[in-house]
């Protein structure tokens, strides 16, 4: 007999249970709809709508505020409770799931699936990945790089009433957690920072607001994946040929500090030349100090504690 070419069930490729302990069959169906699926809410989420709306309008003029104000509290009186694309056992299923301490659901690295290990399992395989000499015990940098935050901010072209919605508060370490490669013998973690609330959150993330505002314009610009793959048809590779991936994350420490100056004045450079002006303010006054929080990162979870630094190789980030 030949072997079935048919594709797995849209439950298996949605749900890879690694676990000892037995799933219900309720919990199945419902990580089983994949890891991105949206639950619809109980209730309208009223307060979520408006703080939304109230963030977005802030810089325009009184009389559109107004009327974008009054717009918004029509549509959200009209508005009804989202029909419900859950069952009932579904949402206690996945409640139980959530206050279960033995078990750990993480999305897998490749695809769409969700991956549920035991939880003992998860932190043998991380403390496993943090004994690699990539990475390196450092004491707690926070106090440091929001000092060096806030020096950045005062001595760059950013407005002052901008520096003080950017200046972190309250911000913790980036926490670091593990992907399962489920598509690799022993299913290794795949690390992942997330930055979330870190010292130069908001920096990084007003920073890249600016940037692709403008790079928009640029001649290299691809809105997606699809633009990507046709401007690719017209190259030319010859066998002899050697393609390499190359990434900022992935630069040494000192390669921040020797490139820096002429990495900021080959963009200024390159900017004039696609789309000029260059404004001032895409230019900010960073500081190497601020630069390596993109290789520093604190515990994901419970079983390892303090702050460790990427030595080399590179970190894929979320949040940023």
């Amino acid at each position: 007999m030949r072997p079935s070419n048919h594709p797995a069930p849209l439950t298996a490729r949605r749900l890879v249970s690694l676990s000892e302990v037995p799933l219900e069959e309720a919990a199945c169906s419902a990580l089983s709809k994949a890891y991105n699926f949206a639950v619809a809410p109980v209730s309208v989420p009223v307060k979520d709508f408006l703080c939304g709306v109230e963030k977005a309008i802030m810089a325009l003029h009184e009389e559109t505020v107004e009327e974008i104000r009054q717009e918004t509290v029509r549509i959200l009186k009209n508005s009804r409770k989202p029909k419900d694309n859950l069952t009932g056992a579904e949402r206690r299923a996945l409640r139980s799931l959530k206050a279960n301490e033995a078990l750990t659901v993480l999305p897998a690295d490749k695809g769409n699936a969700a991956v549920v290990l035991d939880t003992s399992h998860y932190n043998r395989k991380f403390a496993a990945l943090l004994e690699n000499k990539a990475y390196k015990k450092l004491k707690d940098p926070t106090d440091a790089i929001e000092r060096n935050a806030v020096l950045l901010m005062k001595t760059s072209p950013i407005a002052e009433e901008v520096c003080q919605q950017l200046q972190p508060q309250g911000s913790r370490p980036p926490r670091l957690y593990g992907l399962p490669k489920v598509h690799k013998p022993d299913v290794p973690l795949w690390p992942i920072a997330s930055t979330f609330a870190s010292p130069t959150y908001l920096l990084a993330k007003h920073s890249a607001g600016l940037l692709s505002n403008n790079m928009v314009n640029c001649l290299h610009h691809k809105s997606n994946s699809m633009e990507f793959i046709h401007s690719l048809c017209s190259f030319h590779v010859d066998p002899h040929d050697i393609m390499q991936f190359r990434c900022s994350v992935a630069l040494h420490q000192g390669a921040y500090r020797r490139y820096y100056g002429s990495a900021r004045t080959t963009f200024r450079r390159r900017y004039l030349e696609t789309f000029p002006p260059c404004p001032d303010h895409l230019i900010l006054h960073l500081q190497c100090p601020v630069l390596p929080t993109n290789r520093w990162c604190g515990d994901g979870f419970a079983t390892v504690s303090g702050h460790r630094k990427l030595i080399y190789g590179g970190l894929r980030g979320e949040g940023t």
